[in-house]
């Protein structure tokens, strides 16, 4: 996988950077996991203070574009970016919190 950054925004007041890139020499369409790992040695940043928003592929084309947010921090990354929703508990979990 060949990994090339197409644009780079620095955008101050939410103390990041945002990129775009483009995957090539793909058979399908990589993971979140593969793609921030390929990111973070790329750009010598940390995995923990990067978000990957998300991957597009065209069918049947080997290229897949992708955006990023790269955080000045991880204290930064955590105060700007949204938790996310717990899941849902199941019934039996929620008997066993009724009955304690």
């Amino acid at each position: 996988m060949k990994l090339d950054i197409v644009k780079e925004v620095e955008n101050k007041l939410l103390h990041r950077k945002e990129i775009d890139a483009v995957l090539t020499d793909i058979s399908t369409t990589p993971s979140k996991k593969d793609v921030t790992a390929s990111l973070a040695a790329n750009l010598g940043v940390s995995e923990n203070a990067m978000v990957l928003g998300s991957i597009y592929q065209e069918y049947g084309k080997k290229v897949a574009t992708c955006k990023a947010k790269i955080y000045e921090s991880e204290e930064w990354k955590k105060k700007i970016e949204p938790r996310p929703k717990e899941k849902k508990k199941t019934e039996e979990e929620q008997k066993e919190g009724e009955k304690k």
